[in-house]
């Protein structure tokens, strides 16, 4: 149970509850798979999983960092000089209303919409966009693999796809709101989001074409983005366990509701990782490597949680936590972005979303959590997606009536 702010003066917040229901964790061979099941059939069976992998994410997090096992004074004692964080509240800097304009959030107004425009889905951009030539781009497989592949566009089109509605969400999400605000990153409210629907092949039947060897125990994924961060050149690279590349819901993506990748959402390939943080999804993916295992970039680092800047108990940032939002009423001042309603009932229309776990129940206050309800609530729009939910009775009062 969670409980944050919401998107406007008038809806001030929402609680969301989910009943996490034991599933049997099916052991996954990296050699084969069960005949004749499609893509979609192992997207669901991995949703399974991936739920239960979420609840034992949840759990590390907390143990290791939540109130109860880590408290603010006991991060001020460990590193008294921590300059990345900020109790202040007048004090953003130019190159976070920099990275603001370059990097958007979604347009709230679209949680009363199934799916996430191309043009009002979050966008972050770690360094320039690379624009790639999808006649000529070709994905090379390597590393610990009998077969190294170098997989062009249309060899990966040929391949049995999906599409799937995948709720992406950036990990800094609701940083503005927070009394200690990290500050050299993205200036985040609660708009880092997006559910679009995402069209692409299997990474694990491409690793299984390239014959993952034994000994293998992570996958390292590489985009063409190159830039500075940490005093060091980079691309940006991301990974994961040979397990998790291997469960079967990962894509290499190629299209984005129905159409190509723009340039700035990775085209002409990037990756999917449905039910964990954006930051995992790699755009404009160039190599995929077999390792076995030991590698932390920079980007694994930066997204991880950790007690001190030099955690070696960090936990990794995978899954998505709980959430629900609702779609403003109304309508905004252009400045203060603040609701204006008539007096009277108004509907109100939301999302809500837990990754791959399944939601049990919304509900909504509409005096400032004082009284909660019910909200109707929807089936998600897919395994890894979003769920509807509304209800009718927020009642808008004309002050000193």
């Amino acid at each position: 149970r969670e409980r944050g702010p919401g998107p406007a003066a008038l809806l001030s917040k929402t609680q969301t509850t989910i009943h996490l229901v034991p599933l049997a964790h099916t052991a996954l061979t990296l050699g084969a798979m069960a005949p004749h099941t499609s893509f979609e059939e192992t997207i669901l069976e991995a949703a399974k999983a991936e739920a239960e992998n979420a609840v034992q994410a949840r759990s590390r997090t907390l143990a290791h960092v939540g109130a109860a096992a880590f408290s603010r004074s006991e991060h001020k004692a460990l590193e008294p000089d921590d300059w990345r964080h900020t109790d202040q509240r007048d004090n953003i800097t130019p190159a976070e209303v920099q990275l603001s304009k370059r990097c958007h959030g979604a347009h709230i107004e679209t949680l009363s919409q199934e799916v996430t425009q191309v043009g009002s889905h979050y966008l972050l951009i770690h360094y320039d966009v690379p624009f790639l030539n999808a006649q000529t781009h070709t994905l090379r497989i390597k590393g610990l693999v009998d077969n190294e592949l170098q997989l062009t566009m249309a060899d990966l089109r040929d391949r049995p796809s999906s599409t799937q509605a995948v709720l992406m969400a950036c990990a800094g999400t609701g940083r503005m709101s927070m009394k200690v605000r990290l500050w050299t990153h993205v200036p985040w409210g609660v708009d880092s989001f997006g559910c679009a629907k995402w069209t692409g092949c299997s990474l694990a039947d491409v690793l299984r074409e390239a014959g993952v060897r034994a000994g293998a125990r992570q996958v390292i994924f590489t985009g063409a983005d190159r830039g500075v961060e940490g005093g060091k050149v980079q691309y940006f690279q991301r990974s994961m366990t040979i397990e998790e590349a291997m469960l079967g819901h990962v894509m290499l993506v190629y299209q984005m509701n129905g159409q190509d990748l723009t340039p700035a959402h990775g085209a002409p390939l990037r990756l999917i990782v449905p039910g964990w943080y954006g930051m995992a999804s790699v755009k404009w993916l160039t190599s995929i490597e077999v390792t076995e295992g030991g590698w932390w970039g920079y980007q694994m680092e930066a997204y991880s949680f950790r007690r001190t800047a030099e955690d070696p108990e960090r936990v990794p940032l995978t899954s998505l936590p709980v959430r629900a939002l609702m779609a403003p009423p109304g309508i905004p001042d252009f400045f203060s972005r603040t609701r204006v309603a008539a007096p009277g009932t108004h509907r109100v229309v939301g999302r809500a979303w837990a990754g791959a776990v399944d939601l049990d129940r919304v509900e909504f206050s509409s005096d400032g959590g004082k009284t909660w309800r019910d909200a109707r609530l929807s089936s998600k729009n897919g395994p890894f997606g979003w769920a509807r939910r509304c209800r009718g009775h927020l009642r808008a009062i004309v002050p000193g009536v």
